[in-house]
């Protein structure tokens, strides 16, 4: 039966590339396949029942804190779109920086990182699909560039990803977080050129390559020293402030004809940024100041259906979001009419793609309680030295698959670092590998798709978006993969933990407690 573990893996890439299913069929074949694989695997009746529930109560149990984030995020996008407020948010953007290739590296690799480093989720979707639309992109492109943003998700939500994946590796959390960053270094430059290509063409690219390499660089580099220096919590969104100051200064020494015609449009512009600004600051206050992050912390916890993922109400994305849906209706004194037409629209989006990424995250979960995971760690056993080009494969498709790099860690991170002892080679270089692939792995997956295509309210780009994420989560995983290959070959085999790439003052809170 181990020759059978691997296929829930595979049937889903079969099912929405091979046969364009929406996500929503492909996740609901996949769970009914990998239910009838696990009955095979466990084959005690009393077994095969018990093996069910725990997987769908664990599955419930991770997506309420994705399900509680994507509603709110929906009915604030629909309120800030019916008031026009995206429009005097583009206004302002464009008054701070003229040229329009800048706009979308700022968004890329500076707002959209900054906000999944604070938040996580996949709330920087929420957020900046509608602007990029607002630009002029059509949904499909606006799509795509908002799904390449997702360069910060080693350090998303502050880091806790990582945080958990280093507690399944047992190491610390700094070095994880250094490692994973080292060995995607070159991405976010990449990513930057390549949303300029997707944006705008070749020849924009080439006009706009150096900033956006910059910015891509600026980006890394922050990132890696920034954790080693503060710790992975507020390196992200440190380093994206860094990107978002350097470009927009960019702009304004570069010659261009935008920056000479350029004309600033702020009527309304406050009012309308309110909600956002809100939010942001609730984000970032309840994450650094740890009074205030450990009382939220510690009172009101929801323990969902007994599933063992205890989540703080006061203290999660989705509450602060709530709270700025209801300042966005306040201050634009939206009609009762108004809210009930909206908040019915907003529903009838969020069923879908709520279902999908259910779907998705039960199978994972089946795999994991029923021993597929555990078997696919023994045919990496037994494949040796073999096996090294598939940590980042494996890595990218539990983040793909979970669409969250905390659920991709716990999917095979443990089974990662066994086979990596097992096989002789460092296991701080295979966590990183894993971390960096997994989070990378996310951006292309159907559960963030399923997001996006939601919130652009347009569920027809949901194939051609899982079809072209898919080569990006390749390359991704290819990039990580031959850094991997190459310390690996060239004698970082056996990498002390305290060699000097990876020695970082770990500043995890004492009772290493980590929240997603």
């Amino acid at each position: 039966m181990t020759y059978f573990a691997p296929v829930p893996l595979i049937l889903p890439f079969v099912l929405l590339l091979g046969f364009k299913l929406t996500g929503l069929r492909a996740s609901l074949i996949s769970v009914l396949v990998a239910i009838g694989i696990a009955a095979l695997i466990v084959w005690d009746p009393s077994q095969i029942l018990q093996t069910n529930v725990e997987a769908m109560q664990r599955a419930i149990g991770i997506s309420f804190g994705v399900l509680t984030v994507l509603f709110p995020g929906l009915l604030l996008y629909k309120f800030q779109s019916v008031t026009g407020n995206l429009e005097k948010i583009v206004d302002l953007l464009t008054s701070l920086i003229g040229s329009k290739e800048l706009q979308v590296v700022t968004l890329v690799i500076g707002v959209s990182p900054f906000l999944e480093a604070i938040s996580g989720f996949g709330v920087s979707v929420l957020l900046v699909a509608p602007l990029l639309v607002a630009l002029g992109f059509s949904n499909l492109k606006a799509g795509i560039l908002v799904l390449l943003s997702q360069i910060s998700v080693p350090l998303g939500a502050l880091g806790v990803g990582t945080m958990i994946g280093a507690q399944l590796a047992d190491m610390p959390q700094n070095e994880v977080g250094q490692a994973s960053l080292i060995l995607s270094a070159p991405l976010p430059a990449l990513f930057a050129v390549i949303s300029l290509v997707v944006a705008f063409g070749v020849d924009s690219a080439r006009r706009f390559a150096i900033p956006a390499i910059l910015a891509g660089l600026a980006k890394a580099t922050g990132d890696y020293y920034l954790t080693g220096f503060v710790g992975i919590e507020v390196a992200g969104s440190l380093s994206c402030l860094f990107v978002i100051t350097f470009l927009v200064l960019y702009d304004v020494v570069a010659p261009t004809d935008a920056h000479e015609n350029r004309t600033f449009r702020v009527d309304g512009a406050m009012r309308a940024c309110l909600p956002y600004l809100f939010l942001i600051l609730a984000l970032v206050v309840t994450r650094i100041i740890p009074p205030i992050q450990t009382n939220l912390l510690a009172i009101w916890n929801v323990d969902v259906l007994g599933s063992g993922f205890s989540y703080p109400l006061l203290y999660m994305p989705g509450t602060f979001i709530f709270a700025a849906v209801l300042l966005a209706i306040l201050v634009n004194r939206v009609s009762w009419n108004s809210i009930g037409l909206t908040s019915k629209q907003t529903v009838k989006q969020f069923i879908p793609a709520g279902l999908t990424i259910l779907f998705f995250i039960l199978l994972s979960q089946i795999m994991i309680v029923s021993g597929m995971v555990a078997q696919i760690a023994e045919l990496g056993t037994f494949m040796g030295s073999a096996y090294v080009p598939f940590v980042p494969i494996l890595g990218a498709l539990g983040g793909w698959l979970t669409g969250s790099n905390s659920g991709g860690n716990a999917m095979f991170m443990p089974m990662q670092v066994e086979i990596a002892n097992n096989i002789g080679i460092s296991e701080h270089l295979v966590a990183g590998a894993q971390n960096g692939a997994a989070s990378y792995g996310t951006m292309g997956s159907p559960a963030r798709i399923a997001l996006a295509s939601a919130t652009l309210a347009d569920k027809k780009i949901e194939g051609d978006l899982t079809r072209r994420m898919f080569a990006f989560v390749v390359f991704g995983a290819v990039v990580i993969g031959m850094a991997f290959a190459c310390f690996v070959a060239f004698g970082f085999s056996n990498w002390d933990q305290n060699d000097v790439v990876f020695t970082t003052k770990s500043i995890c809170r004492e009772d290493d407690r980590c929240w997603r």
